[in-house]
């Protein structure tokens, strides 16, 4: 999911070996690939790693930003569902929508409905570097959508490119993601991220800067590795140009399992 506050959203695996201590969390985030997941979901990003074939993951994210002329409060529902190892889908639901406009009214609605594919390749040829081609389109909800964007209710389509690198310490992911967002409302607009990921013990800080026409924001956020599958991730957004929202905080909850893994069992 391209994820938080508007910010065209990814961040990448890295090989490591389990804690000889066993650490509960550490062990589950290495899956079948062999490749240690330090986050499954982050602000600002898309990660670039699929679901496994059968894992489902469902996120939980409320967020609030205020913009240069009105405040919006959402709450978005995520469900991602590996198809095979390599390919996975996703379908969203941004609903309630809450804005407010100046000292006045607040309006009450929903965002729209976001459907979302997306194909990877993890560590190509053997070499430190992953990729994914995504493509998503988030459509209007009925005659009370409100627009989380400036697109004013057209269908938004956003197809894009992630790649990653390993760092040979294996505690560390430095990534980038390229796109464009397309609607009737607006001419394409083109989009970047890049970050940087770390990780220490349970705790996996991380860094975006999103960039598209006008618009800058730096992405500063925490994210925590939890047992039984949970994540828990905090970021704030802060404009960086005159165009950009000011601010926009949030959190994601995450969630991941697979049925099929435990029929074998």
């Amino acid at each position: 999911m391209v994820a938080g506050w508007g910010l065209s959203s990814p961040a990448w695996a890295a090989i490591s070996e389990p804690s000889a201590d066993g650490d509960e969390a550490t062990h589950e985030a290495i899956h079948e690939d062999g490749y240690e997941r330090l986050l499954e979901d982050v602000f600002g990003a898309t990660v670039v790693y699929p679901q496994e074939k059968g894992e489902i993951q469902l996120t939980l994210e409320p967020s609030y930003v205020r913009r240069r002329a009105d405040h919006l409060g959402v709450i978005t529902y995520d469900v991602e569902i590996g198809a095979t190892d390599w390919l996975q889908f996703e379908l969203a639901w941004t609903a309630p929508v809450i804005r407010g406009v100046g000292g006045g009214s607040t309006t009450l609605g929903v965002g729209g409905i976001e459907l979302g594919t997306q194909l990877t390749w993890m560590r190509m040829r053997g070499s430190p570097f992953s990729g994914a081609i995504a493509f998503e389109a988030t459509v209007p909800v009925g005659r009370e959508s409100i627009a989380i964007e400036s697109d004013e209710g057209a269908v938004v389509y956003e197809p894009f490119i992630t790649f990653a690198v390993d760092p040979p310490s294996g505690r560390a992911q430095v990534f980038t993601n390229m796109g464009l967002e397309l609607s009737a409302a607006e001419e394409p607009r083109p989009f970047l991220n890049a970050g940087v990921l770390g990780a220490a013990a349970f705790t996996r800080p991380y860094v975006v800067v999103s960039c598209s026409p006008g618009e800058a924001y730096v992405v500063p956020s925490m994210g925590f590795v939890l047992p039984a599958g949970w994540q828990l991730v905090a970021g704030v957004a802060v404009g960086l140009s005159r165009r950009s929202d000011p601010i926009g905080v949030g959190l994601l909850l995450v969630y991941e399992f697979n049925p099929l893994e435990r029929r074998r069992q």
